[in-house]
């Protein structure tokens, strides 16, 4: 264990051509959300856009916030149950500030990649524990997916005669497919992990490791619910201030 409290060992320092390489990719993004940005500017009408927000309901915004505020860091919690089974020990504080950084490269800069590079690297300390920590960011937001989906097969029984019926099929069809696939996919991905060299040497018990102790990932979920109530809960307060009959 490092002094970062992490598995990973290693300096972690990038060549020259990878410092510049790293840099230029965010000059880039830099540049293309810049330009995105400012295309949008072009195409809306901003007094009419400022004349809306300012008659809208403020309290509503602010109750909006607030849920916004409390799902972030609901998140943060959840990510940080993820991170101990994987030996990642960072007080939670932390894991707060490095997944509010991360945040803000996702949405600040093209696409969702580079907030998660971000945080991998934050939380491994070095290149070689990156792995590791980005898996755990993939089980974060499969988790996330998982609450995601019974919230929305919760609201389709609730309304189904608003929506089409294939939607109601569509969602049905995933939650069949996505549940069990998770719950059995250590049995599942037994064939992968005799075809890829990479994985067959690692030890079962760090691949799998939430699936034999699936307390961190229950929990995990648990909290997933937490967090997707929060946000159509921030939504409706958003849709309320602008005078939508929500």
């Amino acid at each position: 264990m490092n002094p970062r409290g992490n598995p990973g060992t290693g300096s972690g320092k990038l060549s020259g051509n990878e410092t510049v390489r790293k840099w230029a990719v965010l000059a880039l993004k830099i540049v293309v959300s810049v330009s995105a940005l400012a295309f949008l500017l072009t195409r809306m009408d901003l007094r009419e856009s400022l004349g809306l927000l300012a008659g809208s309901g403020k309290s509503m915004w602010a109750l909006a916030l607030l849920f916004l505020m409390v799902s972030q860091a609901v998140t943060t919690w959840r990510w940080h149950i993820l991170l101990v089974p994987y030996g990642f020990i960072l007080p939670r504080l932390k894991v707060m500030k490095i997944y509010w950084v991360g945040l803000f490269f996702s949405l600040f800069l093209p696409g969702i990649v580079g907030g998660d590079v971000v945080k991998t690297y934050y939380v491994a300390g070095s290149w070689k524990a990156a792995p590791t920590a980005l898996f755990t960011l993939i089980a974060d937001r499969t988790i996330g997916v998982a609450g995601m989906l019974l919230y929305a097969a919760v609201g389709l029984s609730a309304t189904w005669k608003a929506f089409p019926p294939w939607m109601a099929a569509g969602v049905a069809a995933m939650i069949a497919i996505f549940y069990p696939a998770l719950i059995y996919l250590p049995r599942l991905s037994v064939p992968l992990l005799a075809l890829v060299k990479k994985l067959r040497n690692i030890p079962r018990d760090r691949l799998f490791i939430y699936w034999d102790r699936p307390l961190p990932a229950l929990k995990a979920w648990g909290l997933s619910l937490i967090v997707h109530l929060c946000l159509v809960a921030a939504h409706v307060a958003m849709g309320r201030s602008l005078g939508l009959g929500l």
